[in-house]
């Protein structure tokens, strides 16, 4: 693939890209090694990918693998259903309170009768 470009002087620009990686093993010891493997294997549970990790010299805790592997698995990245009323009120009152943590939006939505999940909350803050 290439990409392409105008820069801020009007030129065009091109630069080739590469869309895959042929060796993880090259990025051993590096701090985004456990993202690759974990991007490289979503159909694995999180005890999987946790096993996988510790053969492969990467420490990673159960939590850590918890909170980032819902990005790189295709149904969790899509939304499960369309967006509400409701739904909109709360993303409205998240863009509100964006220095807000997970768990104090929570508690700010349920005292406005809005019930979400943390989980929830963290997918769609960013809406």
């Amino acid at each position: 693939m290439t990409l392409e470009w105008t820069d801020g002087r009007g030129k065009q620009m091109s630069k080739p890209v590469n869309l895959s990686i042929p060796d993880i093993h090259a990025f051993r010891g590096l701090s985004g090694h456990a993202w690759m493997i974990i991007a490289a294997n979503p159909h694995l549970s999180v005890s999987e990918l946790l096993r996988l990790l510790k053969t492969e010299g990467v420490g990673r805790s159960r939590s850590w693998v918890q909170r980032r592997i819902w990005m790189l698995r295709q149904g969790d990245a899509v939304a499960t259903r369309p967006i509400g009323a409701e739904d909109a009120r709360a993303v409205r009152l998240m863009r509100e309170n964006v220095t807000l943590s997970l768990r104090q939006l929570r508690f700010l939505l349920a005292e406005r009768g809005i019930k979400r999940s943390v989980d929830w909350i963290r997918r769609h803050r960013c809406d």
